[in-house]
């Protein structure tokens, strides 16, 4: 009797540590953002929040006194006009009214990434930022209308993005925190390669 009372404590001991690890909560599976460690991890943490429609991700990005500048072709342009600029509050608004419609079904965004030039030659009136040259830029949002579905396109636009550096921020390697400070459309004289086109077209499923 005591060997049986003995062994069933045994089972009763393993039973409970079984039970113990099934409580075991596996780790989170890593973040499919980078380090914002240098400019090209920022635009890369762009891309990928704006193609998963992430609002806090995409608003992290960013420095909090944001300026996006725009062409000044669109901004004279009687037939859409467009502000002279804007702030970090409505580049916000305006894209979490896109990532947040349920008429976006997809988004899809890929460029061609220069190099960085801290010479100052491109940035002025920023000295203390790093410019990098963003060509080929191609933007397709794919949204419905009822049946119909429709493609904003954006393609062949070259931006220049000034990112400022925030050594409050430390990573490994000694690296600091990378935010965007300023982004131009468009407008660099004799550097654009290829003029800026924009539309949408529908795709005609029969229905």
């Amino acid at each position: 009797l005591a060997r049986v009372g003995m062994t069933a404590l045994v089972v009763g001991v393993l039973a409970a540590g079984c039970d113990a690890e099934k409580k075991i909560t596996p780790p989170d599976p890593p973040s499919p953002y980078l380090e914002p460690s240098s400019p090209l991890n920022v635009l890369k943490n762009l891309q990928y929040a704006y193609e998963h429609k992430d609002s806090t991700a995409y608003a992290a990005v960013f420095t909090e006194d944001f300026t996006f500048v725009f062409n000044p072709d669109d901004v004279g342009n009687p037939d859409n006009p467009t502000p002279a600029e804007w702030d970090l509050e409505d580049e916000l608004q305006a894209a979490g009214a896109m990532f947040g419609s349920q008429s976006v079904d997809d988004i899809s965004l890929s460029w061609s990434i220069g190099e960085p030039d801290s010479s100052g030659a491109q940035n002025p009136q920023d000295p203390d930022t790093l410019a990098v040259r963003v060509d080929e830029i191609r933007l397709d949002v794919v949204h419905h209308r009822g049946d119909e579905i429709w493609i904003y396109k954006v393609q062949g636009a070259t931006h220049w993005v000034h990112f400022l550096e925030d050594r409050s921020v430390t990573y490994a390697g000694d690296k600091h925190r990378w935010r965007v400070y300023r982004w131009l459309d468009s407008p660099i004289g004799a550097g654009k390669v290829e003029e800026t086109t924009w539309g949408q077209i529908k795709v005609n499923f029969g229905r």
